[in-house]
Order: structure tokens, then sequence, then C-alpha cells
């Protein structure tokens, strides 16, 4: 029995102890029926009071790890180590979750040494300060009017929406909103989705228990002529940077699509992640003013602030307000007051478009520097798409076919990088995004764009 004390810490030596040896029982070490030394042997082993060993092993009693005989000592019980055991796919999870990069191209992530936290402070220390007593109880699932207002006011501005207020519903994230429009579905429907899609999206509708059906994207975002026969309930689209691919779906296509949602009684969810973020001319117009009452605009502030603040939002038709205003609440009651109000007071004073324009200005400075070094590692071999908006862009390597074997030589070499294909689902558009690489920018420091891409061109042309 392993047994490993830290006597200068906070944590009470019984409590390490019981730590310990439920650990032993759980991994396997201290099968069913094995006799625990008695406290005293124990406690001269570890160089302890007899009373802390008695602490530890009475917890264990009371939890069920271990039970006692009279007079012939105590053991551990049955059942427990197949139950705990941690399968090696989350043990794999865990160590890529912890896994540290020198250079990380990693995609969604903002720069977040350029967060305001200087604004953010002083308008929540404005907001505190003059809030009142109802700022500290629950919330209303909707979220708070102040915020409501300055979003419907800012996105008519800046995205071209037409909803008000009340058409707007606060969320913990995009995360949330896409988890609630499903949850709001029938058992028996089915959600429509692009194929390659974002793996988060993904993973948050199949949490649904919802059959999930796919149209494959092409250079003009979903191809309205696949649309199924056969209606799905809602249909998910990235429409103004379509991830992870970066096409623009034109006013064509986006008219079948809205065509096709009307006569089917389906509806759009739009999620405009990224599109603040275009670096030749003004933002794509959101699908959502062309059919207000047929089209879901969802929106999140963790690439344009900070991921850390859960806050997003949608903008739902109003036949569908109440029934996800009741999923809201059945969620979580409400997301955090002081947090909204804040984030209302930035919009209000001009400070989060200040903020949005200077990050433009900076993504478009990196933008330009890691399509120069692809250009310059790459010449005439790669094809850049995706590249006119958003935190990232998609390359395809003429003549280069990426596997297993190169993808953990970047990832050796201490590179973070994603495959296309992470994000397609079936064989054949697996296939199809075979040769093709992610980079993201946001969050990657200028002086190690060129160097990350010196490194990732080495491994690519070695064969």
């Amino acid at each position: 029995m392993q047994v490993v004390l830290d006597r200068t810490g906070c944590i009470p030596l019984w409590r390490q102890i019981f730590a310990e040896i439920r650990r032993n029982i759980v991994n396997g070490m201290l099968g069913a029926e094995y006799r625990l030394p008695s406290s005293r042997e124990l406690s001269e082993e570890l160089g302890v009071s007899r009373n802390v060993v008695m602490e530890s092993y009475d917890q264990l009693l009371a939890e069920g790890y271990v039970y006692s005989r009279s007079g012939a000592g105590t053991y551990v019980c049955a059942g427990l180590q197949a139950e705990y055991k941690v399968s090696a796919a989350a043990d794999s999870r865990e160590s890529a979750a912890k896994k540290k990069y020198r250079i990380s191209f990693r995609t969604g992530i903002p720069d977040l040494s350029m967060v305001p936290v200087t604004k953010w402070l002083k308008a929540y220390k404005n907001v505190m300060h003059e809030a009142p007593d109802k700022v500290f109880d629950y919330g209303q699932p909707e979220g708070t009017l102040e915020l409501r207002q300055a979003l419907a006011a800012y996105l008519g501005r800046v995205r071209g929406t037409a909803a008000g207020p009340e058409n707007i519903i606060i969320t913990n994230g995009a995360a949330q909103a896409f988890n609630l429009l499903a949850a709001a579905t029938a058992p028996e429907d089915y959600l429509l989705c692009e194929n390659p899609l974002s793996c988060g999206l993904l993973f948050t509708l199949e949490k649904s228990g919802r059959k999930i059906e796919t149209v494959p994207v092409d250079e003009q975002g979903i191809k309205t002529e696949m649309l199924p026969s056969q209606a799905p309930r809602l249909i998910f689209t990235t429409p103004s940077h379509q991830f992870p691919t970066g096409s623009v779906l034109p006013a064509a296509r986006r008219n079948e699509l809205i065509k096709y949602a009307e006569s089917h009684d389906a509806y759009i969810v739009e999620d405009d992640y990224d599109s603040e973020f275009r670096y030749s001319g003004n933002p794509i117009s959101s699908m959502q003013a062309m059919h207000p009452q047929r089209v879901i605009y969802v929106g999140t502030f963790a690439k344009t602030l900070l991921p850390a603040v859960r806050l997003g939002f949608m903008l739902v038709p109003d036949a569908l307000r109440h029934q996800l205003l009741a999923a809201k609440y059945a969620s979580d009651i409400s997301s955090a007051l002081p947090e909204q109000l804040t984030l209302a007071e930035l919009i209000r004073s001009g400070a989060y478009a200040a903020h949005i324009g200077k990050m433009r200005k900076l993504y478009r400075e990196k933008r330009n520097l890691l399509v120069a070094a692809l250009e310059e590692h790459f010449p005439g071999s790669v094809q850049i798409a995706g590249d006119s908006a958003g935190l990232h862009l998609m390359c395809s390597f003429r003549g280069i076919s990426i596997d297993d074997n190169m993808l953990e030589r970047i990832e050796n070499a201490g590179i973070q990088v994603e495959t296309v294909s992470r994000h397609a689902i079936g064989a054949e558009q697996k296939g199809k995004y075979a040769n093709a690489l992610l980079f993201g920018y946001g969050n990657t420091p200028r002086e190690d764009i060129g160097k990350g891409i010196e490194v990732v061109a080495k491994i690519l042309k070695s064969r």
C-alpha cells in the first residue's frame, strides 16, 4: 500500500491518509477483502499519531470503502475497482489538455494579452457602485433589459439584424444557446448541420440525443441543392464565415435556404461566431435580417472579448420565445447580472466597439504575417481559404498527404495545429480534407507565427 504524505501542506494528515488509501482502492492496487494494517501498525510506519490513522479509517468506513470485523481488522469492500477505473480514452484526453505547446495555432481564441481589463474593471466598479439591490437577486431568464437594449442597437447598426430587446435571450455563451435550441426540439425531430463543422457544436448537439444529418459545403458554403426532402427542425449554419473552411454563403444560397426552411416549417440557426473581424470592407450582413421569424441568430463575446466571460445571446423568432425562455429558466434561471450590466455599459459607452476596431487591426497584421510565412515556405503549393475574416484560415497543401506520423512530429516539436478532417463527418468528407490544416492566429504572438510555420514546413516537406 502506497501512502505519500505532504507534511508542509495545509491538508490535514488524516485526510491525506484517507485520500491515499482510497486511491489505492479505486485504482485496483488494494483488492476486495484486502486487510488494511492496524491503526497502530500504520501510525508507526507513517510516523503519525494513532488518532490520525483512526480518523482516516473512520472516514473510509463512513463512505463505504472498507468494513470492519470485530476483533479481526479492517477490510476493503468489494465492487469498487471496476466502478472507478478511469478509461484509457479519458487518460488520453486529460494528457492532451495538460500538454504545453511552444507555439500554438489553436483556433477560436482571441489575443488574451489584449483583454481590456482596465475598462472592464472600471465599468464593473461603476455598475456595482450604482447597482440597486435587485442586482444581487436572481435575474430574469431573458437577461437584463440594459444589455438586451444595448445589443439590439449595436447588432442592428453593425450586423444589420432586425430584432428588438424582447427578441433577445442572454445565454452563458453560444454553447448554451445551441444546447437550449436542441433541447427545445421534439424527440422525433432531427438536426441538420454543415459538413465539416465545429467539433464543439457537434459535441453539444450529440449530447441532446437528437439525430444529426449533414450537408457538405463547397467554396460557397452549404450546398443548398443537397438539402434533404425530409425537413429537419433546425438547420445549423455559419454563413458569414463558414467553420472551418471560411467560405461565405452568397445571397442566392441564403435565399434558397430560407425558402426551404419556410416551406418545411424549419428554423435556421445562424452561428455568427467571429464575423466582426473582417479585413476587407464591412462585415457580411446577417441572414437574420432576411427573415427574422425563420432565422435564429446566435452570437458570443468569447471571440471579441475573452472566453472566460461566459456570455452569449440569441435573437429568436416570436413563435419560439416562450419555449426557449422556459428552457433557459430550467437550465440555470439566468446568466450573471453584474457581468451583463458591465457588458451593457461597455457597449453603450462605445468602449466595446473601440476594442473590436483595435483588435481588427491587430488580427489583420497577424493574418498578413501568417499568409506571408505560408507563401514563403510553401511557394506555389499552398492554397489558402477563409483569410478574409475571422481568427483562423484553412490551408490545403498540394502534393502533401498529412498523416498521423506527421501530426505527431509537429506536436512533438511543440507546435499546436489541427486538421480540417478532424471536423469532418464520414470517410468521404475526411478524405476530401486529408491535406488541409487549420491555423488559428488570434492568440499567437506575432513573433511566433513565422517560427511556427517554419517548423511545420520542415516536417511536411521531409517525406
